[in-house]
Formats: C-alpha cells, sequence, structure tokens
C-alpha cells in the first residue's frame, strides 16, 4: 500500500476515534476519589440503561423522564417482575408469573403510604397508615373486607364483617372503665352479646334484634351497683 495512502488510512481512523471518544465524554466521566488517594471514580450521565443477558435479551432498564425515574425487572421467562417508579408517590409493584400483580407498596391519594398483598391479581390484604394508627384488612376474592384490624389513639379494634360488608363481630381493648369488650350483632347490626369487663368483675349482655336486653350475666338486681 503506498505510504500517503496509508497515512491517510490512519488519520481517518484517528478522526474516528476521535469522534467516538467526543460523544462517549457526553456520557462517561472519570475522575479521581477525593477521598481515598488512587481510586477512580466512573460516572455515567444518560436517560436510560438497558440490562440484557448473553444472549441479547432485554431483562430490564432503568429510565429517567420528566415524571421521575423508575426501574424495571424481567424474570427468566422475559416477563416483568418488578417496576419501582419515583412518580408523584413513589411504588413498588412485585409480579407473579404471567404478569399478576402480587406486591403493591406505594402511597396513596390521600397521602398515606400501603402495602397490598394480591394472588393472581386478586387483593387478599392491605396494610396502611391513618392519621393517628393504621389499619390492616383481609379481603374476599370478590374486592370486599372480611376482617379489619385498626388503631386509634386510645385503643385497638378488630372487625369481622360478613358478606353484605356488614360488622358482624368487634373486638376493642376500649371497654368500660379502660377494659375490653366484644360484641356479636345481629344481621341488622345491632348487638345481640356483649362481652366486657369492668374493674371488679366480667359481665356479659343478651340483647334481642331491637336492642332490648333480655339476660346479663351477673344480674344487676341481684349484684347491685358492685359491677
Amino acid at each position: 500500500m503506498n505510504p500517503t495512502d496509508e497515512l491517510t488510512k490512519l488519520k481517518n481512523e484517528v478522526a474516528r476515534l476521535k469522534d467516538q471518544m467526543n460523544k462517549l465524554r457526553r456520557f462517561l466521566t472519570i475522575e479521581e476519589s477525593e477521598t481515598v488517594p488512587g481510586i477512580m471514580n466512573l460516572h455515567i450521565t444518560c436517560s436510560s440503561v438497558h440490562l440484557r443477558d448473553p444472549e441479547g435479551e432485554l431483562q430490564g432498564f432503568i429510565s429517567a423522564g420528566d415524571k421521575g425515574a423508575q426501574i424495571a425487572l424481567w424474570g427468566d421467562d422475559q416477563k416483568l417482575r418488578l417496576h419501582l417508579s419515583t412518580g408523584k408517590e413513589g411504588r413498588i409493584t412485585f409480579y407473579q408469573p404471567g404478569l399478576k400483580m402480587g406486591v403493591d407498596i406505594g402511597v396513596s391519594d390521600d397521602n398515606h403510604p400501603y402495602v397490598a398483598v394480591l394472588d393472581a391479581g386478586k387483593p387478599r390484604a392491605v396494610m396502611k397508615s391513618r392519621e393517628g394508627g393504621g389499619a390492616v384488612s383481609v379481603v374476599h376474592d370478590d374486592g370486599k373486607v372480611r376482617a379489619t384490624m385498626i388503631s386509634e389513639p386510645l385503643c385497638g379494634e378488630i372487625f369481622a364483617v360478613d358478606g353484605d360488608m356488614r360488622t358482624a363481630v368487634k373486638i376493642s381493648s376500649n371497654g368500660m372503665k379502660g377494659g375490653g369488650f366484644l360484641t356479636v350483632n345481629h344481621p341488622n347490626g345491632k348487638a345481640a352479646v356483649i362481652l366486657t369487663s369492668t374493674d371488679l368483675c366480667g359481665a356479659v349482655i343478651v340483647q334481642d334484634h331491637r336492642s332490648k336486653i333480655v339476660a346479663s350475666l351477673p344480674d344487676p338486681k341481684s349484684f347491685g351497683d358492685k359491677c
């Protein structure tokens, strides 16, 4: 090859490499650590990074945009398994095989964090913060709550709910004179049986569907005002 042609070829190759390096400098910078001498830090600046397996199949990505950053990761079946976003509220979602949502962690519209557990996309349980406390609910296939546990400023309460969303059983730590109580309700929602305690004794009250007492233990007439 003519020496002149060889020199021209080398100049073109150097120019091409220089152009590539100038483009890479837009995304990559190398700086020496200010705290540990001899340690070099690589900084990568870009809007998205794609993750691929050795065969070139996409397994995830990290991206940034005007609505925040997000991370998505796939399983070995090339289906989404984890999605993390930092948008308006921030959200983490885990998926079961078949793109069925399994766990959803985020912040609700009323600015309260929550964790929801699902099975094949159907809700099963929800844990959520609320003003002054928290709440845990378990859910049926129809999406309706079956039981709820909540915390109040002065007590804790557990509710068991029937298919018509009526409270069937209520357990509370806020009973008479600071004790606890348990209430079993009639279908109309009124208390049928009340089990409670005082500072002296326990008490059981049985009522009809109109809230009229039909029996009690102890009997107020024989026990007086001691309990």
